[in-house]
């Protein structure tokens, strides 16, 4: 069978390859994947979960409204979507693994999170989704306030 007799048969078997490949180079490439080897869900997180969240990593990536937060007070629990879960396994981080500051960047302030096991991988939430998961961890979580010279 030569290769254009099998793109025509064989459609939905090419797309879904697509798609699968897409979803694990997006996930290597904003650290996802990384973070999912050092840091998986070992278990069904079983706290509030705060859906629809938008998170900013590496290199200017983000998951706009694609991630699901929680949080208790034992760590932090992020998943993407069901549709985007390729690649994306849930994560659940330690609260003593996650160093949080505030950041200014242009009209808004965001926290940055870095991770003691994988400091590489930054990510960058709102204020807001901050505020929610301090009040979740019961005061577990703590945003460092930002430093000036």
């Amino acid at each position: 069978m030569d290769v254009q007799t099998f793109l025509n048969q064989y459609p939905l078997v090419i797309a879904i390859a697509a798609v699968w490949s897409m979803m694990q180079l997006v996930s290597r490439f904003t650290g996802w994947h990384a973070l999912a080897r050092h840091y998986p869900a070992s278990s069904p997180f079983n706290g509030k979960h705060r859906h629809f969240q938008t998170v900013w990593m590496r290199w200017g990536s983000h998951y706009g409204n694609g991630v699901t937060a929680g949080a208790d007070a034992q760590g932090l629990f992020l998943s993407v979507l069901f549709i985007l879960r390729i690649g994306h396994p849930p994560l659940f981080i330690p609260w003593g693994d996650v160093d949080a500051h505030e950041m200014q960047g242009g009209f808004t302030k965001r926290i940055k999170l870095q991770f003691k096991r994988l400091p590489s991988v930054p990510m960058v939430i709102t204020v807001a989704l901050a505020d929610d998961l301090a009040k979740d961890s019961y005061g577990a979580f703590i945003v460092q306030k930002e430093r000036h010279p």
